[in-house]
């Protein structure tokens, strides 16, 4: 893997909480493994990855994860209206430029990041799989660990139900 970008970086600021209760994306990430993912509306292999991310969010919530979506190019009440319907309740930021996407090098969504404490991005995928999370697992490692039933076999996603279906990031 080629040296990754931090994600902590001065474009960070471009990013914008969809709720003004929410600190910004360097405040909530910083010193914290985190698990970012990049996702639009309009994305229907998005609709499959966030009921997991979701789950992530829920699952490690004792483990001090924090687990970020990233809307990408999509206007602020668009966003809040499907969050709402789809019961997302881990925080979520707004990239309305793709300024965000572009400097962690996201071409299509979904786009999932481990960011580490550092802020350097450890692994990138379009879904949650047993890779993805035992790279989690090793990151978390000096926390406590999961109770077996919510291990990486619990969330992963399963090969053969797999399909390549991440979708290109087009600027509308």
């Amino acid at each position: 893997m080629q040296p990754s970008p931090s994600a902590r970086g001065a474009f960070v600021t471009t990013l914008r909480p969809l709720s003004a209760a929410q600190p910004s994306f360097a405040q909530a990430t910083e010193n914290r493994v985190t698990v970012v993912d990049l996702w639009a509306t309009w994305c229907e292999a998005c609709t499959r990855t966030i009921p997991q991310v979701r789950h992530l969010a829920e699952t490690y919530s004792s483990r001090d994860l924090v687990v970020i979506g990233v809307n990408v190019g999509e206007a602020h009440d668009v966003v809040s209206r499907y969050a709402d319907d789809a019961q997302i309740h881990y925080p979520l930021y707004l990239d309305p430029d793709f300024a965000f996407a572009d400097a962690v090098g996201a071409r299509e969504v979904p786009a999932i990041l481990i960011i580490a404490p550092d802020g350097r991005i450890v692994h990138r995928g379009s879904h949650l799989d047993r890779e993805m999370l035992e790279r989690l697992e090793r990151e978390l490692a000096a926390r406590p660990p999961l109770p077996a039933e919510a291990g990486p076999d619990a969330l992963a996603q399963p090969d053969e139900n797999r399909r390549k279906t991440s979708r290109p990031i087009t600027k509308r």
